[in-house]
């Protein structure tokens, strides 16, 4: 069968499971003085056992209510609840009509109750540990990035926001992702006033719903809901001082009327930025040292625009189109010098001077349908999603070679390269949630249909005319088309919360080298399980145990043979046939108040894709490569302290411990393994100076030891920030100065284990940050609703 055929007789099916078990159910409305009442408790009891539930409820903001009966109906009544007022009692019985409630105030319990809403500022549940941002005092006129960093178990720093533990990430906003990476992830994240979030779910372990894709993990940014027509906003400014400065402009909007919420987003930023990069390669009797200097020029602009329709009080339709582009143009400047050995005598100088371009567009049209079955919970979403990106790229360089006296050696090279990427997704997607009195059961089904096209060219200089080199040019076209299935189960008993649940994933695959002529195919139906159990004696304690398999496939990018180079002699290439690597994790977790959580984990991946480095002896030509390099083993532990020292100052402070081992298959040597321990720690202080809470002051720092990164070993690194926020009237105009790396600090350097490759980063991650922020309009909006997206997008940004 055709997968969308597939596709839509799974949802057809789920939609008449829906039907079927709704039809017996009991609805009715509370009401007090003819006002609905919201979020009263309705209860099915056992009338031979009143202890016995049967099923619970909550009404909606109209005051209705929805009951699933059990078949058969035992002899039971219902009871409505709340607090400030007295109950009400009556039989059930199968057949029953819809009742109307009116619920009689209780003046002696109101003279007494004190309602206090305040979370705690850390929750542990089975699968997440849960930041509820409302809490925290530095929240307050800051942005979800500076936020992240306060959250436990996240890391955010010059290499972007990361989890520790985990080699990649998912960012999402209210369950759906965000197809944004590196600095576009960052500016939007930036933009985002953390006034307006709820809550940070860090899922270390994501369960079955969510794709087994990447060894990673889920940061969920959960949003603030709000109700009231009419129109607001949030516009941000940002100036940004490195070696060169850089601007960045957004603007959030959202309107509601009634039954209908349009929003937009409009974003653009201008960035630059220097840096520079060393790479030390050994030859027989030979060393390489090569320098690169870049000035990176990226102009990048995002949009997003969407409109949701509540079709019911329980059901709401929303369609979603997002528009990106790139225009990044870059200069590099290369100087190489070649050296004997032992002597380290200077043999001969070689100098490339290039100039590369990349224009990317993206665009992505979502259609969505949410229908809230009933008030205890039950729930389908229906998803339709395409994503189309292109990105065009060129690069010309000319090299020339010098004697160590700098007398041109009479030889040199004038070369071009171009490669044009264009990828198209398109996905479906079913979520049940179907929460009954024995187990709270989901389930779901998805669909992914890949189209990867990669041309890449390669023109030297021959006479006064450029000639294509066949061996250094390829097209390559890749297919992955993917079903996958998933149910899970929650039960809470007591102190105990188990969840467990299963993913089937079946993935076909097709990459085809047209230049090569090769042809690579795979087929195959993977299994992904879950678990987790959670053990809550009290609200001081909470232990968690949790396993999970993942599959981590390729990037589009780091599967296209586009060869970058950077001198004749030196290039980085994608490769074609790279496979897809599994992992086995497993977690053990304490979580003590709000104060202190604690992980211990243990993580094996096999056929572990990553970024090599190789010489060719032969022809003395250095590349990167992308390879199923070997397998990894890596255990350690992580621990959180979150508190508030006084009532001005909070602090969040993160410990990382981890010892990692890498067995490569890539490498021929004697000694396959290479494994060492490795630490690092972060710390966050914000202070509040003045009673009115309007200006605040900041103080991050981080350090990271040395340690093992798959093939490479990693040097020590660290950075110290430092920042304030004036906030001024009413706290709708935020403006915020924020310095990063103050004493340059955060460099990256790696030595290859296996063939002594060294290499030096530095991405001019020093700089000065000055923002201004001003939120407008009703600012009690109902904000948009939460759509689940194409996961699978992240790999082709």
């Amino acid at each position: 069968m055709h997968p969308l055929k597939w596709f839509l007789c799974l949802a057809g099916y789920l939609l008449l499971c829906v039907s079927l078990h709704a039809q017996q159910r009991l609805t009715g409305k509370v009401y007090e003085q003819k006002k609905p009442l919201p979020f009263a408790n309705v209860l099915l009891h056992d009338a031979r056992d009143s202890s016995l539930l049967l099923a619970p409820a909550f009404t909606d903001s109209s005051g209705a209510f929805a009951l699933a009966l059990p078949d058969p109906l035992p002899a039971s009544f219902i009871e409505i609840s709340m607090l400030g007022y007295k109950s009400f009692i009556a039989p059930v019985s199968a057949g029953s009509t819809p009742l109307m409630v009116s619920l009689e105030t209780d003046g002696t319990l109101l003279d007494d109750v004190v309602i206090s809403d305040k979370k705690a500022l850390i929750e542990r549940r089975p699968d997440r540990t849960i930041f509820n941002a409302e809490q925290s005092i530095g929240a307050v006129g800051s942005d979800v990035y500076e936020l992240l960093k306060k959250t436990p178990g996240v890391q955010v720093g010059s290499e972007g926001v990361r989890i520790v533990g985990k080699s990649t990430v998912n960012v999402m906003i209210n369950d759906r992702p965000v197809q944004l990476t590196g600095d576009e992830l960052e500016s939007m994240l930036r933009s985002l006033p953390s006034g307006d979030v709820s809550r940070i779910e860090v899922i270390t372990a994501p369960p079955a719903k969510y794709d087994a894709e990447g060894n990673s993990g889920i940061i969920n940014i959960v949003t603030k809901k709000k109700r009231n027509n009419g129109f607001n906003g949030t516009l941000n400014l940002t100036y940004e001082q490195r070696t060169r400065p850089a601007q960045e402009l957004e603007g959030l909007f959202n309107f509601r009327k009634d039954k209908l919420n349009v929003y937009a987003t409009l974003s653009g930023g201008r960035e630059r930025y220097i840096s520079r990069q060393q790479t030390n390669t050994f030859y027989p009797g030979q060393e390489q040292e090569l320098v690169l200097n870049q000035d990176n020029r990226p102009i990048y602009t995002y949009s997003q625009a969407g409109i949701d329709y509540d079709l019911g009080s329980n059901m709401t339709l929303g369609l979603q189109y997002t528009l990106g582009s790139l225009d990044a143009k870059r200069d590099e400047l290369i100087r190489i010098k070649v050296w004997q050995r032992p002597s380290m005598q200077l043999d001969s100088l070689m100098n490339t001077d290039a100039y590369a371009t990349e224009k990317a567009r993206r665009n992505v049209i979502n259609l969505n349908y949410d229908w809230k079955i009933d008030s205890a919970g039950r729930r389908l979403t229906l998803n339709a999603e395409y994503f189309n990106r292109r990105s065009d790229k060129t690069r010309n360089f000319t090299t020339g070679n010098f004697f160590t006296d700098g007398a041109t050696t009479g030889t040199s090279s004038d070369n071009h390269t171009s490669g044009m990427q264009l990828t198209r997704i398109t996905n479906l997607r079913a979520d049940l949630e179907w929460p009954s009195q024995l187990v709270n059961f989901s389930a779901g089904a998805k669909a992914t249909f890949i189209r990867n096209n990669s041309d890449n060219a390669f023109e030297y200089l021959l006479g006064q005319s450029y000639v294509n080199d066949p061996g250094k040019t390829n097209t390559f076209d890749y297919q992955e088309n993917t079903q996958a299935l998933y149910a899970s189960a929650q039960r809470s008993w007591g102190n105990w919360h188990l969840q467990a649940g299963l993913r089937a994933e079946y993935t076909q695959t097709k990459g085809v080298s047209q230049t090569l002529n090769q042809t690579n195919t795979n087929d195959y139906l993977k299994f992904f399980p879950s678990a987790y159990l959670q053990y809550k004696p009290n609200e001081t304690h909470s232990w968690n145990l949790n396993y999970t398999r993942r599959i981590n496939r390729p990037s589009f990018w780091n599967m296209n043979p586009f060869r970058v180079y950077s001198t004749a002699t030196a290039y980085e290439q994608g490769n074609p046939f790279l496979q897809p690597s599994f992992s086995n994790n497993i977690e053990l977790g304490y979580t003590y108040k709000s104060i202190l959580t604690v992980n211990a984990f243990f993580q094996k991946v096999d056929a572990f894709a990553t970024r090599v480095s190789d010489i060719d002896t032969v022809n003395s030509t250095f590349f990167f490569f992308q390879a199923n390099a070997g397998n990894e083993v890596e255990y350690g532990i992580s621990a959180s302290l979150t508190f508030s020292p006084l009532p001005f100052w909070e602090t969040a402070t993160q410990f990382f411990g981890v010892y990692n081992r890498f067995h490569t298959s890539y490498y021929n040597t004697g000694q396959p393994s290479s494994g060492r321990p490795g630490f690092s720690i972060e710390t966050d202080h914000t202070f509040t100076l003045n009673r009115s809470k309007t200006l605040l002051a900041q103080l991050h720092g981080s350090y990271y030891g040395k340690a093992q990164d798959d093939v490479d070993i990693q040097s020590a690194y660290g950075a110290l920030d430092i920042g304030a926020k004036w906030l001024v009237f009413q706290k709708k105009v935020a403006v915020s100065v924020y310095a990063s790396d103050l004493f340059r600090t955060d460099i990256s350097e790696f030595v290859n284990a296996y063939n002594g490759t060294f290499q030096h980063r530095y991405y001019d991650s020093r700089s000065l940050r000055v923002s201004l922020s001003w939120k407008f309009g009703n600012n009690e909006l109902k904000t948009r609703k939460a759509r689940k997206m194409n996961e699978d997008a992240g790999r082709a940004n």
